[in-house]
């Protein structure tokens, strides 16, 4: 029976490489503003559903509850009808285009198009880049030369 089954040595890999995994955490996030988007424009505000664990004092039981949070838009409206969108990393406003970060929407129901425009460039790679410079210039810094007991490594 064993003698049909292709066999290799090939591992699986645990751990994606760092670029993917914060080229994920911006669709994510760009999902979620495409939700809220298609809800800007049907006048309403988007809330997403999220899971939280609370534990019972009294007994020690933890139980799942579902909550809504309103997710906070990257796209505004101004007095003239202009609508705006800023692409965030975190916190962190991205470079879109010639370094600048506002696009420029127009109206209303070109948003869910540009967002979505906006997607499948972060899934192609091409805010890599930006995403780079915004961890290089934001993230944690590297502390380097010292150890737990304080000398030199």
């Amino acid at each position: 029976m064993l003698e049909n089954i292709k066999v290799s040595d090939v591992q699986r890999n645990k751990q994606l490489p760092q670029v993917v995994v914060r080229r994920n955490k911006l669709i994510k996030a760009l999902h979620d503003q495409l939700q809220a988007a298609s809800a800007f424009v049907e006048g309403k505000q988007f809330f997403k559903t999220m899971q939280r664990t609370l534990k019972n004092k009294e007994t020690g039981a933890h139980s799942v509850i579902s909550i809504e949070r309103p997710v906070h838009p990257w796209f505004w409206e101004d007095p003239w009808g202009g609508v705006y969108m800023q692409v965030r990393y975190g916190s962190k406003v991205i470079k879109v285009k010639d370094g600048l970060p506002t696009i420029v929407v127009g109206e209303r129901e070109n948003l869910v198009e540009l967002v979505q425009l906006l997607k499948d460039a972060v899934a192609a790679g091409q805010f890599d880049e930006s995403i780079q410079d915004v961890q290089r210039n934001y993230g944690r810094p590297i502390k380097k030369g010292k150890t737990k007991a304080g000398g030199a490594s």
